[in-house]
């Protein structure tokens, strides 16, 4: 028969021979690297936390499967770092975290209208963007990404998924905004160069017989020492500034569903 067919459809007959000793429906062996389900509930459930992402208050946002949509409140490289700090022993790489990132979990750019832009945010975020690109010039391993990050080496490590509030309104023994300034020790010590960096100031104007008050960018060209010690300044009120933006955000969040 093998024959017959082979003949017929014009196929090699040993190839019709190893088609017929096949098992119907036949089990595909399991790659040894495979992620475990153990390990992909561990992700999913890391991406459901409440202090990893914020729900939308948005009919428009649920789809025909009726989940409600969440959005991150940081970017996805953020979120694989914080979870490998929190999972040391899970062994995955980043590609393998974004896959496992459930269908209901939307990215940063769903979220832009809320994320908090003041002019204490972005200029703690502008001179952190000046001392790691002094130091990626002058070869220096001190980078932090963003402000969160640089928060974190004020913090003591969170209590189970939140910082402590004595934490948060400096009153810790333990932490504190030193913590930045030993971080960034290295460049102040091994760079001679001056930090170039822009700052959103306040400034009041004469216009049409008034006096305005408005928002302008200046640059400003200092010494790491400098940018260092007014950063770790800005960063003693931004964990209260942002506790209190988090909370604003859930109350309007809570509102909204009402």
């Amino acid at each position: 028969m093998c024959k017959s067919v082979s003949t017929y459809l014009g196929i090699s007959q040993s190839y019709m021979s190893k088609l017929s000793k096949q098992v119907e429906n036949p089990q595909r062996k399991t790659r040894s690297d495979k992620t475990s389900d153990k390990t992909t509930m561990r992700i999913v459930n890391f991406f459901n936390q409440g202090d990893i992402t914020t729900n939308l208050p948005d009919t428009r946002r649920i789809k025909n499967d009726l989940q409600e949509r969440q959005v991150l409140d940081r970017t996805l490289h953020q979120t694989f770092t914080e979870f490998k700090d929190k999972n040391p022993e899970t062994d995955i790489s980043f590609s393998t975290f974004v896959r496992s990132k459930p269908e209901n979990i939307e990215t940063t750019k769903f979220r832009k209208g809320d994320m908090c832009l003041c002019e204490v945010c972005t200029n703690v975020d502008l001179k952190i963007r000046g001392l790691s690109q002094l130091a990626a010039k002058s070869s220096i391993d001190v980078k932090v990404a963003n402000r969160y990050e640089a928060l974190k080496q004020t913090l003591c490590k969170k209590d189970k998924d939140w910082n402590r509030k004595k934490c948060i309104v400096r009153d810790c023994q333990e932490c504190g905004v030193d913590g930045i300034v030993r971080f960034f020790q290295p460049l102040i010590t091994g760079s001679s160069c001056k930090v170039s960096y822009i700052k959103w100031e306040r400034k009041t104007i004469r216009r049409n017989g008034k006096d305005v008050t408005q928002i302008y960018p200046q640059h400003y060209l200092k010494t790491p020492t400098e940018v260092v010690v007014e950063l770790s300044e800005e960063l003693n009120l931004l964990a209260e500034h942002h506790d209190a933006h988090a909370v604003t955000e859930f109350v309007k969040l809570s509102v909204a569903y009402r």
